[in-house]
């Protein structure tokens, strides 16, 4: 029978039979459920601490060029930054943000369907940022402040003054690089709770983008607009609760309505939409685009969207009856 080797530092580890192990496990339990409970106590507080208003300007260096905080926001009511170290004068970034961020590429969809946008900054150059993103494979958006405050102004960076004497948010060896904070959260004043955002105004369809299918409810918008059809683009923002004044607004005034969503039709955005329109008393045709209520196998994202319908081509498809009736009725009225 071949034996495994103990690796360094458990070799002498106490060895004892299932019971016992049971038995310690248990009271070992109660200490983490004590802990738990400190835990989400700690959370709460923190939640409950007060927010700073950001009256200052920055700019950031990103794939768009020169980007503000606000329009970091992307549009949606909240932002998190996680402040990846990378210094400028490094060559590659931090091994353990690295480690994170390995895990961020599938972040946004989640966080964007919440109304979050996530964002990585860092005070490296934006060159050195896009080869060691490009290097490890990563998706996620990365701007450099490299210009500007914001890792100072936010105890995320320091600089060698403030190590030497200690001034730092915390006590840091005193050596020539920078730290930064994990993550930080802000709030945009310029984006109203709960309603949704008009990205295009139109009369014939109203389209709604949820999350990551907003850049296919815009291609949309633009093959209709080639056919003669005016299509308002709009993000809905939050999933719950439903704006429903903008949405009795374009139901009333299109008559047809498209929503977009990463998401099970059943019981996601869409169903949302017809429910409030029946409870409204509002007649309007809905052309639901997300993904069936099954099992859907593996696959490049891209083609299983193309697969199951969740394309610009499928929406076109089924809005074909809808767009013949405004097209007899626009002759009619001729």
């Amino acid at each position: 029978m071949t034996k495994s080797r103990a690796g360094k530092g458990v070799g002498k580890h106490r060895v004892v039979s299932h019971k016992a192990w049971i038995e310690a496990r248990r009271k070992f339990l109660a200490k983490e459920k004590k802990f738990t409970g400190l835990r989400d106590e700690l959370a709460r507080q923190r939640r409950a601490l007060p927010w700073e208003k950001v009256e200052k300007q920055y700019v950031f260096d990103g794939p768009k060029g020169g980007e503000t905080l606000a329009e970091l926001f992307d549009g949606r009511s909240q932002l998190v930054v996680y402040h990846f170290m990378f210094a400028p004068d490094w060559n590659e970034g931090c091994k353990h943000c690295s480690f994170w961020a390995d895990n961020f590429n599938g972040l946004g969809i989640h966080l964007n369907h919440r109304d979050v946008s996530f964002i990585a900054i860092s005070r490296a150059p934006l060159a050195k940022l896009d080869a060691f993103k490009k290097r490890m494979g990563w998706s996620f958006k990365w701007v450099s402040s490299g210009q500007n405050d914001f890792n100072y102004d936010y105890q995320a960076s320091f600089t060698p003054k403030e190590v030497e004497s200690k001034a730092a948010f915390r006590a840091i060896p005193a050596r020539k690089r920078y730290y930064d904070v994990t993550f930080f959260m802000i709030k945009n004043p310029d984006v109203a709770l709960k309603r949704c955002m008009i990205i295009v105004d139109g009369d014939d369809v109203a389209i709604f983008g949820l999350g990551a299918l907003m850049p296919m409810a815009q291609q949309l918008a633009a093959e209709l607009q080639k056919q003669g059809f005016s299509a308002a683009v709009i993000n809905p923002r939050f999933v719950k609760p439903l704006d429903r004044e903008v949405l009795a607004e374009y139901a009333r005034r299109a008559g047809v309505i498209v929503t977009f969503e990463d998401h099970v039709l059943m019981g996601g955005f869409g169903s949302a939409v017809l429910e409030a329109l029946s409870d409204m008393q509002i007649e309007a045709s809905v052309v639901r685009i997300g993904w069936p209520d099954r099992f859907i196998e593996h696959g490049k994202v891209d083609q299983l969207r193309a697969k199951h319908g969740i394309s610009v081509e499928a929406a076109l498809e089924r809005l074909a009856p809808y767009l013949q009736q405004k097209t007899r009725k626009r002759l009619v009225a001729r």
